[in-house]
């Protein structure tokens, strides 16, 4: 007779849309080696300390010299180095990791706490009055930054989109007297353009002073890692991040607060909720002074819970990036940023103990059958702000049904789109 608790075993359930035993996925999700990307986002991290010291210490300073009025009071490493979400390609010959650093640079005095400052909402439809905010200005802050406001209805607005123009006019000075005179640097070896609400310095490896070009230690990990190919880092970026304090006067935590749900702990929300929103320079097109509310920093407290506490949950994050990446990244609808926020969504209705190993490919199936539900809705809901809709108002219907289409055949057939998956090869066994 057949061991009942064996045939009960979740390892032995079978997906009832594609037919694919569990224990399959679940090989298939091992073989990706998430445990094994650790390390990389160790050292990727090591690598963000050191820039965030050369933005802190080098870049910033010498900005403030130079205009004084783009001093910042908090520099916050965001994005997916500072997650521990990082995860590891390959090219046709060489294995590399992400190399893409966030920055978001909080203005000394545009805090909604400022003196001469006042936040307010958009007077546009409730879903982007809830994403854009303007900053009114007066007095003497009115005289500080007036080439970088708009008169609008007895008001002066700061403007988003000119005080990045002169953000970005700052910071390619700074950098090209930099590069001149600092030992070491090449002139050219940074480039330097305007992304939405960032400016992106763009850095050629082979141009940069010897310290700051090796990626991996001088150790026997270090050593490994380069024995085995992942030693094709080209360029390194940074985006720097014009924000403001939001302070109080816009709480996106309210609701949130009152929903029903088994995640975080209480002592997490706690530290949550006592954590300001900023307001970053990103437009709505329609309305150029206005600025978009940002959660980044409540989100990063979110990813280190899942970091410290679910550690199979984020060895299946990683896993869905890599799937993204690899099979549903044409065209750029859904972003690692809804990946993120449906799994925060899934954490939310689980039990926190419900994600064993065994149980593991319900996680991913579910992200997957999330996103179908998404296209097939034309929605993706913030994670905070539930009205606003995350998919983006420039994807058209064919491009949406095309993705829909090719979202449907993934999850027709996951065991083959994981194994085709880059990094589900024997190159990513345990080096150390």
């Amino acid at each position: 007779m057949a061991d009942s608790k064996n045939e009960n075993s979740p390892q032995e359930r079978v997906d009832v849309l594609s037919g694919v035993p569990y224990r399959e996925l679940s090989d298939l999700m091992d073989q990706y080696q998430a445990d094994r990307i650790w390390n990389e986002t160790q050292i990727a991290s090591n690598k963000l300390e050191q820039f965030n010291t050369f933005v802190s210490e080098e870049i910033l300073p010498r900005i403030c010299e130079a205009d004084g009025r783009f001093d910042f009071e908090e520099v916050i490493p965001t994005g997916s180095f500072k997650e521990h979400s990082v995860i590891s390609q390959k090219t046709n010959f060489q294995n590399y990791i992400e190399h893409e650093f966030d920055f978001m640079l909080v203005l000394r005095d545009l805090g909604a706490n400022s003196e001469g400052v006042t936040l307010v909402d958009c007077v546009i439809s409730d879903e982007m009055k809830d994403a854009f905010k303007h900053v009114i200005v007066k007095g003497a802050t009115l005289k500080r930054w007036q080439d970088c406001c708009v008169y609008r209805g007895e008001h002066y607005l700061l403007d988003a989109d000119k005080i990045m123009q002169s953000f970005e006019k700052i910071v390619s000075k700074v950098m090209d007297e930099m590069t001149e005179r600092e030992e070491g640097f090449v002139p050219g070896c940074i480039d330097i353009t305007r992304n939405g609400p960032a400016v992106t310095l763009q850095f050629d490896i082979a141009k940069l002073p010897l310290e700051m070009q090796s990626p991996y230690p001088e150790d026997v990990q270090g050593v490994a890692l380069r024995k085995h190919g992942y030693n094709c880092i080209n360029n390194w970026s940074i985006d720097l991040v014009l924000c403001v304090e939001a302070g109080q006067v816009f709480n996106p935590y309210d609701s949130w607060a009152s929903r029903q749900r088994k995640w975080p702990s209480k002592d997490e929300q706690s530290e949550l909720l006592g954590v300001p929103a900023h307001l970053v320079a990103k437009s709505i097109d329609s309305i150029p002074q206005s600025w978009r509310l940002s959660t980044s920093r409540a989100e990063l407290l979110l990813a280190e819970s899942i970091n410290k506490q679910q550690p199979l949950v984020r060895n299946c994050w990683l896993v869905l990036k890599a799937v993204l990446k690899a099979h549903l990244s044409q065209p750029k609808f859904i972003t690692s940023y809804n990946l993120k926020t449906i799994l925060f969504y899934i954490m939310d209705r689980v039990p926190a103990d419900y994600w064993t190993k065994e149980n593991l490919p319900e996680l991913l199936l579910g992200v997957i059958d999330a996103i179908i539900i998404g296209l097939g809705s034309r929605s993706f809901p913030h994670y905070f702000l539930t009205s606003v809709n995350l998919l983006s108002q420039s994807a058209s219907e064919d491009h949406i049904a095309g993705l829909l289409q090719k979202c449907c055949q993934v999850r027709a057939k996951p065991d083959k789109y994981l194994a085709s998956t880059p990094n589900f090869e024997t190159y990513l066994t345990e080096l150390l």
